[in-house]
């Protein structure tokens, strides 16, 4: 009877495994893992940690689109709101010594009488071959889940 139970036990296990290979596995971040068009689908955190936000509730939708020229066009409703470049870096996270990976915007304004960079920070939680999540860097911030 323990055998049936540890091959039904093993039988689980690899169907879980095919399904995390189907969806996609966590990918090593890198720029060739990043390029290409990717779908908002949801962002989740603010202030209460609570707060969720989709296509549905906003009333539009986000999509960015990462290029070899090392800069991402950020479309609003289809519409091209920004092009801005991005760069990858690999960081220590403040709150510990682990390693982990950056996704910096560098949003330029060129207003009558100021010239600024804004950069906008992002921790990436997950990189896989159809999910990606951010993290605003800075508290009260929002999680972002994008997909292919």
């Amino acid at each position: 009877m323990n055998i049936l139970k540890i091959i039904f036990l093993v039988g689980v296990i690899f169907t879980l495994t095919a399904c995390e290979k189907e969806e996609g596995g966590e990918l090593e971040i890198t720029k060739e893992h990043l390029l290409g068009k990717w779908r908002w689908v949801k962002s989740t955190g603010g202030i209460t940690g609570k707060d969720v936000r989709t296509p549905a509730t906003t009333g539009y939708h986000r999509t960015m689109d990462f290029g070899e020229d090392d800069t991402v066009r950020i479309f609003l409703d289809d519409s091209l709101t920004a092009k801005v470049h991005y760069l990858l870096l690999e960081l220590e996270k403040v709150n510990d010594t682990t390693r982990s990976s950056w996704l910096l915007f560098f949003f330029q304004s060129f207003k009558e009488k100021e010239d600024s960079l804004y950069i906008q920070r992002y921790f990436i939680e997950q990189l896989s071959c159809c999910k990606l999540i951010l993290q605003d860097y800075g508290a009260d911030g929002y999680v972002h889940f994008w997909k292919r």
